[in-house]
């Protein structure tokens, strides 16, 4: 009776090889004794099947199996046997393949060293340099602060990129993208890393990175630094619509609470934003020093921290100083936000994710949505939305309302009106922050 896990290995019969309920089973091949195909039992997380092409042979009497390639990945059954076949003649001689090619790969690394401007993380950062500094070649005028911060933050994410791929229910990191070169990323790895991005709901922000790193790599090609463009003529990933998410008066009370049971530094800054409908990096970079005039109570916001390059007088309220004063100092931090050891990055979308489940459950246990209910999903950039909405509601009028949202005017009055309004911000965000305080107030008692 013949073995049914020795067969002719094509590329039909390897696409109809059964996993087993549990475990992995091993078929060898009729062509080429000794290389075969490992399946395994179905993931529990994602469902998929694993099927992986291996060679087995001797290196000085001793017996090593090599991973050729996955299936799913590389499919091609010839290839795969071929490598497999190369492997044994040079296992025949002696010599561990496998060891071979990570000698190769040193090697090719220490070459590579001599010239670490390679590495996609340097790329970056002299892009970046390019970037600040240069004129546009359409106005000819130096790019707005706001617009090198935003391409800093898009290719930031992009070099500490780590993919991570589920093989036979086992989670398996790849290089961190700081350390790969820049002519050796794929266009389908780029778009897969996009979409990842825009898995949590980010569409619009995804299809700004998309444009940044197109930027990116029309510089790098013009640079002469690659020959091919892996990304030309990608377009944006997601359709875009605009986003009219509020929050309701029950929501900010789920809010605000949510807030109160996060980290202390990410909990206050998420009120701030609230009460200041400031955007998230001007809440969270202010400095220990310079912006703040506490006496004063003004928050001066200089021109090279907003999106409209113009300066930003915030007056601040008692209870938006009374958040910053909250804050632990953290000795030598830069910024009122800092970690415990001043640290100066974040993690927001972790807490996030954190503070709307946590909504979700207040709201539940409150009556507000039914208990096995789901709340619309919202981003701290509909805290801005929340706000203008509902100084409609407290009568702000309508001038001062895009004041305090810091929108650019139009041109006329930019050029002619001059003054900065912050008797009459002062008050928008006094009504504003009393109309919250009274919300919050009413919260009741787990």
């Amino acid at each position: 009776m013949s073995n049914p896990h020795v067969l002719k290995l094509t590329q039909d019969a390897v696409e109809r090889l059964k996993p087993p309920d549990r475990g992995r089973v091993f078929y060898w091949d009729l062509l080429l004794p000794s290389f075969g195909v490992r399946v395994s039992s179905p993931s529990q997380r994602s469902g998929r099947v694993g099927k992986v092409y291996v060679a087995m042979y001797r290196v000085n009497g001793k017996q090593v199996m090599e991973t050729i390639a996955k299936v799913h990945r590389d499919p091609d059954v010839a290839k795969a046997r071929d490598a497999a076949r190369e492997s044994m003649r040079v296992a025949d001689k002696g010599i561990n393949p496998i060891l071979q090619r990570q000698e190769e790969r040193r090697a090719q690394l220490v070459k590579v060293e001599k010239d670490k401007k390679h590495l996609l993380s340097n790329r970056i950062d002299e892009f970046l340099v390019w970037f600040e500094t240069s004129p546009t070649r359409r106005t000819k005028k130096a790019r707005r602060a706001s617009t090198v911060m935003l391409a800093r933050h898009h290719l930031t994410r992009l070099k500490t990129y780590v993919a991570v791929e589920v093989v036979d229910a086992v989670e398996v990191r790849g290089v961190c993208w700081a350390e790969r070169y820049d002519n050796e990323i794929t266009h389908d790895e780029i778009v897969a890393y996009l979409k990842s991005q825009g898995a949590d709901g980010q569409t619009s922000g995804v299809n700004r990175q998309t444009q940044t790193l197109k930027q990116f790599y029309k510089w790098l090609l013009e640079s002469h630094y690659i020959t091919v463009n892996p990304i030309a003529g990608l377009g944006n990933l997601f359709s875009e619509n605009k986003r009219t998410r509020w929050l309701s008066d029950a929501e900010i009370q789920a809010f605000w609470w949510a807030c109160g049971q996060i980290e202390l530094r990410y909990g206050v800054m998420f009120k701030l934003l609230l009460l200041t409908a400031c955007r998230r990096n001007e809440v969270g970079r202010l400095p220990v020093r310079r912006e703040l005039n506490i006496p004063e109570r003004l928050w001066t916001l200089p021109a090279e921290r907003t999106k409209s390059d113009v300066t930003f007088l915030i007056g601040l309220t008692e209870l938006m100083i009374e958040l910053i004063e909250s804050v632990p100092n953290v000795p030598g931090a830069p910024l009122i936000f800092s970690g415990s050891r001043g640290g100066v990055t974040f993690q927001f979308d972790k807490f996030v994710k954190e503070v709307r489940e946590l909504v979700a459950d207040y709201l539940r246990r409150h009556g507000h949505i039914e208990p096995d209910g789901e709340v619309e999903r919202w981003t701290l950039h509909d805290l801005r939305r929340t706000a203008r909405t509902i100084w409609g509601k407290l009568k702000v009028p309508p001038d001062i309302r895009e004041r305090l949202l810091n929108h650019r005017q139009d041109d006329m009055v930019a050029v002619y009106d001059q003054w900065e309004y912050l008797d009459e911000k002062r008050e928008g965000l006094q009504v504003w922050s009393d109309y919250v305080s009274n919300l919050v107030s009413a919260i009741p008692e787990d």
